[in-house]
């Protein structure tokens, strides 16, 4: 077996298991088993490697991405999520691109990106028309987006007003 071979047989099965641990919640260790794989591509295999490495580069990352926004560092999960769609080799998987550009608006939404996460949500729709699944998630995430979007106007609207209400001497909070 060539040493290509070997490394994208452990990147495989460093995915494996973080795919085990992901079903068992274990997202910590879900997180490090991606990490380790996508550290062993990057170590062993050249710059610019085509094909599978890309592709398995690709779906490592958008799965460090899910356990990032499972582990709630929105942050993180918004970089790897980026970085799995970087990656992607052309033409583009479709499934691992939907999760990548899904994970990304889910990313965005929590920060706040409401723009960015509309527009990575729509393409994950458009990119898995017929799975149910990712449609079903993409609406689920876009009707929370709406939601956080008006709870976070209203926030605003009601500190605007109370800076008004002192101003005028009507201090609300009395």
């Amino acid at each position: 077996m060539s040493e290509l071979q070997e490394t994208i047989n452990d990147a495989e099965e460093c995915k494996s298991l973080g795919n085990k641990c992901v079903a068992a919640r274990d997202h910590k260790a879900a997180l490090a088993h991606y990490e380790n794989g996508i550290n062993k591509l990057k170590q062993r295999l050249p710059r610019g490697q085509t094909g599978r490495r890309s592709e398995l580069f690709a779906a490592l990352w958008s799965n460090s991405a899910l356990c990032h926004l499972s582990l709630n560092d929105n942050w993180a999960a918004l970089l790897a999520a980026n970085i799995a769609i970087g990656v992607l080799p052309v033409p583009r998987p479709p499934s691992i691109a939907a999760k990548a550009h899904f994970r990304l608006g889910d990313a965005a939404a929590k920060l706040g990106f409401l723009n960015v996460a509309l527009e990575q949500l729509q393409a994950a729709a458009m990119l898995s028309p017929t799975d149910t699944a990712t449609l079903v998630a993409v609406k689920r995430r876009l009707d929370a987006t709406k939601s956080e979007d008006v709870a976070r106007r209203q926030e605003a609207f009601d500190q605007e007003l109370q800076v008004l209400a002192r101003a005028l001497g009507h201090d609300r909070s009395e």
